[in-house]
């Protein structure tokens, strides 16, 4: 298939799916219903791990609050990000969520909704 931007920032993606590293949950074990550990499984799968991902990468390069995010924010603009930083958000993301993005996709997303996107068609 090729090399991603991670590996060749020299940063490993695992062979299996994210979903085989969580253990599995005991709380049948328990017969508590409405336990701790259920009530953060529960906010864990309301929150959009792409969205996170990107935010999280996003901030990481740039200097722009989270709060101030909007969809038609430019990544080279207004996030400030040359090839560079962009490439370096791409290479987290892509770590994150332990995918591959193609460089002529990657170039051809100009705001944060594009970015989005694109990660969103490329995540299960």
């Amino acid at each position: 298939m090729g090399i991603s931007i991670a590996e060749m920032l020299g940063m490993e993606l695992p062979d299996e799916p994210a979903d085989s590293d969580q253990p599995e949950s005991d709380s049948a074990d328990t017969g508590v219903a409405g336990s701790a550990d259920e009530a953060q499984s529960s906010d864990q799968e309301d929150s959009d791990p792409v969205e996170e991902a990107v935010v999280a990468a996003l901030l990481a390069e740039s200097t722009v609050p989270a709060v101030d995010f909007r969809p038609d924010l430019t990544l080279a603009g207004d996030f400030d990000l040359d090839k560079i930083g962009l490439y370096a958000v791409v290479a987290s993301i892509e770590q994150d969520l332990k995918i591959t993005l193609k460089d002529a996709d990657i170039d051809s997303a100009s705001t944060l909704a594009d970015l989005m996107e694109l990660v969103k068609q490329n995540h299960r």
